[in-house]
């Protein structure tokens, strides 16, 4: 690798880490907001409660209601998180969905209407920058190669990230005995791609992508969904 690619790369690095202090909500503790893979979603951990997410961001800014999942397989008693300045919403679907404890899945997402803006960049990020504004050009640097992702268009499981094809974030991100991240890009928002180049790379006429092909580089999709599994009740 030449020393200019190396450069770019770190100049990207340090971008998205300034980034990620700047991002909206910073009046609250940033500790709230910084995602661990593995470990926590910002204040979401394997024993945080509803009552404890009020008690963290207030009242105001937590709410009650149904959270739904992909292809309405689930709508369930959850928890959603609106803090003024972020743009991306909270949703936490639980494991006691009487009790309102025991995260199952938390998710940080924009709404649909906002897809497409370039000047969103969420509240709920890792230490390195990643979250909702991530570029796939900056996922394949963090990844250090390219990835694979699903097909693009309208469908529930597009634009969904991985697998890592062996690169850095599928250690970070999918920690093999640990609660583990999944994103999702833009798969609405066709750029400056024709009709005809944004169906070439959406289904059913594919399967899988490279970020790596010309035109997912070309379109440069943005995390616009970032999640945390919790697979098993603590």
């Amino acid at each position: 690798m030449s020393s200019g690619s190396i450069v770019d790369q770190r100049a990207t690095l340090v971008a998205l880490f300034v980034l990620a202090l700047q991002a909206p909500g910073s009046s609250q503790d940033p500790a709230l907001f910084r995602v661990v893979p593995g470990q926590r979603f910002g204040a979401v951990t394997a024993t945080v409660s509803h009552a404890d997410l009020v008690r963290l961001f207030g009242a105001a800014n937590v709410h009650l209601g149904r959270v739904r999942c992909a292809e309405a397989t689930c709508n369930e008693p959850g928890t959603a998180v609106r803090v003024p300045g972020c743009p991306d919403t909270l949703e936490v679907f639980w494991f006691d969905t009487v009790a309102l404890r025991r995260p199952a899945t938390v998710t940080a997402a924009l709404r649909l209407g906002q897809y497409g803006d370039s000047s969103l960049h969420g509240c709920w990020r890792t230490q390195q920058g990643l979250g909702i504004g991530t570029t796939l050009r900056n996922l394949e640097v963090l990844n250090q190669r390219p990835f694979q992702l699903d097909p693009l268009g309208e469908w529930d499981q597009a634009g969904g990230v991985g697998p890592w094809l062996g690169g850095r974030l599928g250690g970070l991100l999918q920690p093999a005995s640990a609660p583990w991240i999944g994103l999702r890009v833009d798969f609405l928002s066709s750029g400056t791609l024709s009709p005809s180049e944004f169906e070439q790379i959406s289904k059913p006429q594919r399967d899988s992508l490279r970020s790596d092909e010309p035109l997912v580089r070309r379109l440069n999709p943005r995390v616009v969904q970032f999640w945390m599994t919790f697979d098993r009740e603590p």
